[in-house]
């Protein structure tokens, strides 16, 4: 069955969450992360308002524009802890990236700005050009790369969104009127990949999580029999591509699963490449 692309998606008029947050691990393995939708208005991340002054703009500030940031840390018994946060400034009706500022934080930090035009991706990276620069500002950091990632030549895609928009996209979709497997174009950190999408249903699952909005903080306990979301690239014919697409450090097989009610996600499953397969549970919602 030929795949739907993105014109052919029905979406809702709106998503149910202002905040998620994941909890998960494996062993001696933890794994958060906290997503966020916010207005762009007057945002730009602490430390970075100026950093990239003609390279991206910060603030953008568009109508039609939502910012996505994601925090997430990793760690077991061996420190470093590893930590990242990632804002992406889109278009909230298409899914579309803008650009994209990507943070490490720890003993070799760096930050990372990327901007999407018609024909590939620019990216600026400033990083702390001796150790006795960590500590510093990164206003202070001298060390910059510049690099430019084309789009293939026939590339044909109406929408190239960014890994982490998926949990925006999938929470507005409108799945009874979609048809599946869906095709998405997605740029990941140096290259970008055509995603399929495939819709499954499996057995009930238990969720747990803390309920946030006006009305105070509320505890969730029910079965839900969700909608599972199977992410997967196709093996590629280019034989220089190397990089796998991945989530929030998840890649090859890939499952989101939504409760179809809520349209919530309520888990994400995948393997990392360091501590194996991982389960992340959701534990709260900020809910509109």
């Amino acid at each position: 069955q030929c795949p739907s692309r993105f014109t052919e998606i029905k979406f809702h008029n709106s998503i149910p969450w202002k905040e998620l947050y994941f909890q998960g691990g494996k062993g001696f393995t933890r794994v958060t992360a906290a997503i966020r939708l916010r207005s762009p208005k007057g945002f730009c991340p602490v430390g970075t308002t100026g950093l990239f002054s003609g390279f991206m703009p910060c603030p953008l500030e568009k109508a039609d524009i939502r910012v996505l940031s994601v925090e997430t840390a990793m760690s077991n018994l061996i420190p470093p802890q590893e930590e990242y946060t990632q804002h992406v400034w889109f278009k909230q009706e298409t899914d579309q990236a803008l650009q994209r500022l990507r943070i490490k934080k720890g003993n070799s930090p760096w930050i990372k700005a990327y901007t999407w035009n018609e024909n590939g991706v620019s990216r600026l990276k400033i990083q702390p050009k001796h150790p006795l620069d960590v500590n510093k500002k990164p206003e202070k950091w001298k060390k910059t790369h510049k690099s430019f990632y084309p789009f293939p030549k026939k590339t044909r895609c109406q929408i190239i969104s960014e890994p982490t928009l998926l949990f925006h996209l999938l929470s507005r979709i409108d799945t009874k009127k979609t048809r599946f497997p869906l095709e998405l174009c997605i740029f990941g950190k140096k290259e970008l990949h055509r995603v399929i999408i495939r819709l499954m249903r499996l057995e009930p699952l238990k969720v747990s999580f803390e309920s946030y909005g006006l009305q105070g903080t509320r505890r969730i306990e029910k079965n839900v029999t969700p909608l599972v979301f199977f992410i997967s690239e196709p093996p590629s014919q280019d034989k220089k591509k190397r990089e796998q697409f991945s989530l929030l450090g998840l890649r090859d097989e890939i499952f989101i699963f939504v409760d179809p009610k809520t349209r919530l996600p309520v888990r994400l499953m995948g393997k990392t490449s360091k501590f194996g397969h991982i389960v992340l549970a959701l534990t709260g919602a900020w809910l509109k």
